[in-house]
């Protein structure tokens, strides 16, 4: 590329040629140049003329009209490499973002793979620069991720929007499963543009979302690990995609939190509390502080690596901020909230599975007698267990009992059958064991229409994760020793329960 100017102080113009190469010529590149030189030489536009021949250079001649009365003083090589970079085509400007981002060797191997994958429209609305970090997210789809994400906040935004990137293989992703998740997390989606990653090995999609926090702005800084992780976690099924979630940005909680408080929102409507459950989501998200304070009373009382007593403060704390709730149905529900938390005798959370991973379900030990409201006859103790597939409770009459488990199918109210058989199980073993156990389940995943067998497999599947859920929370006898579970704090391991 090369700039040549001439000044001519009679006529007050500027004569300006620049050659480019042919097949980066566009009139966006003209205009771009002119607007540069103008700017740079303190004129304004005049006429312009262009020359295509065989030659493998385009001649734009530009006519420019000083501002003045005489020419800017200019330094032509650095205004030469101006206009230099305007005329790079977008992909050499990949390629020397993909040396800087990969180093050379692996940059000239991306490049085979993705210099000419990326579309008119994509290379459109974002720089080279851009591309390299949806490289890099790309080729994690390589590895075995269904999913890969990026949420960051546009340059020129300057409210409290965010854009987040979806990027997937083969197939564009149906906007009617991503768009329930996000409105569910808070977020109002402004506008969304696909962009078509043609590789010639692979094919790739990448969404790009415009949305908008309903809440105040969005600290991105604090929060994109969070959400990037709720998001995959609720993408492949392992968190409920629900109205709980907007807790998330709304309240500042990881998505184990969030599924916590949900498991005692769940309980509560087995136990006949008369608010439903997006109203209690509703009223979560409403007050954040209490609902962290909630997380925190919860995390004082069965974190076993928290050594505080602060409990008694935290509830003070959180006894104080209820005073100023003014609404009569959402004190009463904030105060049910605090009053499962301390009737809970025992949790799985804190407890990891194989690999370090926590695992997907929550069970909850609790003492009944503590419960407001609880239908009767109340069990000494119960264990509620919670997770995206199976939900199910454990009533137990005394520490010795008798009874078995029932795969239900009454999703809304399978603790009150599992209540009324326990009933009848304590009437009808009152000879052999004074007090009846009884417990059930429902799967909450079946597959429609599906054969019997499917069924069967999936039951089958949702008991076991319900009996190790179940002994999670009991104690074991080895020899004559009993022992307690493992990750349970102090004070839960000398209770014999």
């Amino acid at each position: 590329m090369r700039l040549f100017i001439r000044a001519d102080i009679s006529g007050k113009f500027y004569s300006c040629l620049v050659f480019v190469p042919r097949d980066v010529f566009s009139t966006d590149l003209r205009q771009r140049i002119q607007n540069v030189l103008c700017d740079e030489l303190n004129a304004h536009f005049g006429d312009f003329n262009t020359y295509l021949s065989e030659s493998v250079l385009a001649r734009i001649q530009l006519i420019l009209r000083f501002n003045g009365d005489a020419p800017s003083d200019y330094d032509l090589k650095l205004l030469e490499s101006k206009v230099a970079r305007l005329a790079r085509s977008w992909r050499d400007e990949l390629q020397n973002a993909m040396i800087e981002g990969f180093g050379e060797e692996r940059a000239n191997s991306l490049m085979d793979q993705f210099g000419e994958a990326f579309s008119a429209s994509y290379r459109e609305d974002f720089s080279a620069r851009t591309a390299v970090f949806d490289v890099q997210h790309l080729l994690t789809l390589n590895n075995g991720d269904d999913l890969s994400l990026s949420l960051y906040r546009p340059l020129e935004e300057q409210g409290g929007g965010v854009n987040l990137k979806l990027f997937h293989r083969e197939s564009q992703i149906p906007l009617s499963d991503v768009l329930p998740m996000m409105e569910n997390l808070g977020l109002r989606v402004i506008g969304e543009r696909p962009y078509d990653i043609n590789a010639p090995e692979q094919r790739y999609w990448i969404h790009d979302f415009e949305l908008e926090h309903s809440g105040a702005d969005v600290n991105l800084g604090d929060m994109r690990d969070v959400f990037t992780e709720a998001f995959k976690r609720i993408w492949t099924g392992e968190a409920d995609n629900d109205a709980f979630n907007r807790l998330i940005i709304g309240a500042g909680l990881d998505w184990r939190e969030v599924a916590m408080l949900r498991g005692y929102a769940r309980y509560l409507k087995q136990i006949r509390f008369g608010m439903s459950q997006d109203y209690i989501a509703a009223t979560l998200a409403n007050y954040p502080a209490i609902t962290r304070e909630l997380v925190e009373l919860f995390r004082l009382r069965f974190d076993p690596e928290q050594q505080s007593n602060a409990t008694d403060e935290c509830i003070a704390g959180l006894n104080e901020r209820l005073e100023g709730v003014a609404s009569l149905n959402d004190d009463q529900l904030l105060r049910r909230f605090m009053e499962l938390i301390l009737a809970t005798l025992r949790t799985n959370y804190y407890q990891l599975a194989e690999g370090g991973r926590f695992k997907d379900y929550i069970a909850y030990k609790l003492e009944p007698s503590k419960v407001t409201g609880m239908p009767k006859p109340r069990p000494m103790f119960e264990i509620f267990v919670c997770s995206p597939r199976v939900e199910g409770v454990h009533l137990r009459g005394g520490k010795v009992a008798r009874g078995g488990l029932r795969w239900s199918d009454r999703f809304e109210d399978y603790r009150t059958e599992v209540l009324g058989l326990v009933k009848a199980q304590q009437v009808k073993n009152a000879v052999i064991v004074p007090v009846g156990a009884k417990g059930g389940f429902v799967c909450k995943r079946m597959p429609e229409n599906a054969s019997r067998d499917v069924i069967q497999k999936e039951g089958i599947a949702c008991y076991q994760i319900f009996i190790r859920a179940l002994l999670d929370v009991t104690d074991n006898l080895v020899g004559s020793e009993v022992v307690p579970p493992k990750m349970l704090s102090a004070m839960m391991k000398t209770m014999r329960i």
